[in-house]
């Protein structure tokens, strides 16, 4: 704006220098002089227009301002939202901690019960030897107590097993759920570099965190009613139990009483009989001792190898954390990073307005002052071309100009130079027999010898108008006025605006510019961060590659196929649908049955979950495997290959309902 109101005034001063020489030749031309007059009025008229230009741009300046403000208060809001979330996830895992820690007090329980069982059961055999009708009635009635306590330990087993399940699928959720953060953010991000759909994406994301809320909600109500029906049934088949144990009770001793009786009679030819009834019940009973032993000391090393892989869990858990810290860390960084950007470049911002405001208030200032010195010696020109005419008047013969008419004009301190220039200039014109070529001449001469100064020249052209070229040719032009014309640059500035690179016309390029560096930069931490996590896994075991995975299905299917030609199956021969070798039933994860199911690479890639879903599931249902499988299993791997089918079996149903929620509810985040 600077630049234009400096060429727009010293062309006006040119202009005025030439009009003055014209002028002092004694005014031949009066419409010369008019045109002129004119031609500084449009000259003046422009001025006024390039500085409503330059308010324009400020306004528009100011309103950018106030956006890049609107823009990073919704950056710190989509910051607090994503603390927020962090902190849900905290919030989370704390109480999948008390979940555990809860469970860890249901075992001890159990395991408390089952010592309080096991010394009930040595004082009643103990009073089996003191008294022997009375030992063999308790011990029929133990024994039934023992089936009993047998079937609910199973069921306890059973059902703790299904809470694990439950526990892990739960991890699996919330894993999910990070997943989905992970991406919203990402998405975030990318909503940044799009910002004219900002507005339907920011809706879209506040949907969907909705449903996950809704969905959320919906599984806590879900799995809390199950506890409590879970708990309501076990309460109502304890108090059956109870009911029909005392019913039982009751009649077993009115049926012990009227067998007395008889008892009585054939107790002497029945003696030998329950001496040898009684040895072998004691083999049978210390039989069943080893056996109980036995399947503690299994149920230990079960134990110990559950508290093994909750201990891997934990440090995977809070790997993960670190992680996640870590990049919260790096991100807030970036972003601090963006505010200290943005922060200096608003200081730059602001400098060059205050800037441009002031060159526009000291060229408004000096146009002004230029304007009223012109008309005042407009003014004194006229007064001079009338006294110069009314003394022609008087004399007879031709008119000759005065050698050293008398300057009207009056120049104030801060008056440019060309004004004094051009004084001398119309003192120089003494005779009146000076030609128009002549006149132009030592105007265009005058005018270059006053804007030399400058940085700038001017040439005559034909027409007598002058143009204005730059100092220096080699520097690129700073500026361009509405017309066309390049405005000259200041004094001293030429070189150094040609040994520099402009600086941005936009700060919304340079602010994103910026952001792309950022984000670039993360992108990068992140890769480096995967790359680290890919070789401490390759480390720890070989990952699976895609000829990996077809192969393990490919074998699996060729197990099947010769299933029935086997006379005798063991653990190791049967298919399990997980990529790793499966030691147990424990190895046998819902996420890693969800892998296997959903993987990419499945055989039959056309088809369907569900489809794939059935297809396993008549392999493994009970009734089909117990009959063509689990018959042909050996004795020492029965239980073991029955617990574990019983597993697969669950974790394939439970990813089948979960695949009919996703498609009824329109998400596939559980999926």
């Amino acid at each position: 704006m600077g630049s234009e109101l400096g060429s727009s005034s010293a062309e006006a001063y040119h202009h005025r220098a030439s009009f003055g020489s014209f002028s002092s030749r004694g005014g031949e031309d009066p419409l010369a002089a008019a045109a002129e007059q004119k031609r500084i009025e449009e000259l003046a008229e422009q001025a006024r227009q390039r500085e409503e230009a330059a308010r324009a741009k400020e306004a528009a300046a100011q309103e950018k301002e106030a956006a890049a403000q609107q823009k990073e208060a919704d950056l710190k809001q989509k910051e607090e939202e994503s603390e927020r979330k962090l902190r849900e996830i905290t919030e989370r895992e704390a109480a999948l901690r008390r979940r555990e820690e809860e469970f860890q007090r249901m075992e001890d329980d159990r395991r408390s019960k089952e010592e309080a069982a096991r010394q009930e059961a040595a004082k009643q055999k103990q009073e089996q030897a003191r008294l022997k009708e009375a030992r063999l009635k308790e011990a029929a009635r133990l024994k039934k107590a023992e089936e009993r306590r047998k079937e609910e330990e199973r069921r306890r087993e059973e059902e703790q097993k299904e809470w694990r399940q439950k526990m892990k699928e739960e991890e699996a959720r919330l894993k999910a759920l990070e997943d989905a953060r992970l991406q919203e953010e990402a998405r975030q991000t990318r909503l940044k570099e799009k910002r004219e759909r900002e507005e339907a994406r920011l809706k879209e994301e506040r949907d969907m965190e909705a449903r996950l809320k809704e969905e959320r909600e919906t599984e806590e109500a879900r799995v809390k009613e199950e506890r409590e029906a879970r708990l309501k049934e076990e309460r109502q088949r304890e108090e059956a139990a109870r009911l029909k144990e005392q019913r039982e009770r009751e009649e077993t001793d009115k049926h012990w009483r009227e067998m007395d009786a008889i008892r009585a009679k054939e107790e002497a030819v029945r003696l030998k009989q329950e001496q040898a009834r009684a040895k072998a019940e004691e083999a049978r009973v210390r039989d069943e001792r080893e056996k109980e032993d036995a399947r503690l000391k299994e149920e230990r090393q079960r134990e110990e190898a559950e508290r093994l892989w909750r201990e891997r869990e934990d440090a995977r858990v809070k790997e993960e954390a670190r992680q996640r810290a870590e990049d919260a860390r790096l991100k807030a960084e970036a972003a601090a990073q963006l505010k200290e950007e943005a922060r200096q470049r608003e200081e730059a911002e602001k400098q060059r307005k205050e800037k441009l405001r002031a060159e526009a208030e000291r060229q408004n200032e000096k146009l002004k002052e230029f304007q009223q010195n012109q008309m005042r010696e407009a003014e004194a020109r006229k007064r001079a071309d009338e006294r110069k005419r009314q003394g022609s008047m008087d004399q007879d013969g031709g008119w000759t100009g005065p050698s050293s008419p008398p300057s009207w004009t009056r120049t104030t301190p801060n008056s440019p130079a060309p004004s004094s220039t051009a004084s001398s200039s119309a003192r120089s014109n003494s005779t009146a027999g000076s030609s128009w070529s002549s006149s132009s001449k030592a105007s265009s001469t005058t005018s270059a010898s006053s804007t030399s100064r400058a940085s700038s020249s001017s040439t005559a052209t034909p027409n007598g108008k002058p143009t204005w070229t730059s100092a220096s040719s080699s520097a690129p032009p700073p500026s361009y006025t509405p017309s066309g014309n390049k405005a000259p640059p200041r004094a001293g500035s030429a070189s150094s605006q040609s040994s520099r690179d402009p600086p941005p016309t936009n700060s919304d390029d340079w602010a994103r510019r910026q952001q792309q560096q950022a984000e670039e930069q993360f992108r990068r931490m992140q890769e480096q961060m995967e790359r680290e996590r890919q070789a401490k896994e390759q480390k720890a075991g070989r990952m699976l590659t895609k000829e990996d995975v077809v192969k393990i299905y490919q074998t699996h299917e060729q197990q099947w196929a010769k299933m029935s030609a086997h006379a005798e199956v063991t653990w190791d021969m049967l298919p399990w649908p997980v990529y790793k070798k499966a030691n147990s039933a424990e190895d046998i994860t819902s996420g890693a049955v969800d892998a296997y199911i959903m993987s990419p690479h499945y055989p039959d890639a056309d088809k369907s979950t569900k489809d794939r879903i059935r297809q396993q599931l008549r392999r493994w249902h009970e009734d089909h495997f117990n009959q063509k499988v689990l018959s042909k299993v050996s004795e020492r791997d029965k239980d073991r290959v029955k617990a574990a089918a019983g597993t697969v079996t669950r974790n394939l149903n439970n990813l089948l309902e979960r695949t009919n929620e996703s498609k009824k509810s329109g998400s596939s985040v559980f999926g």
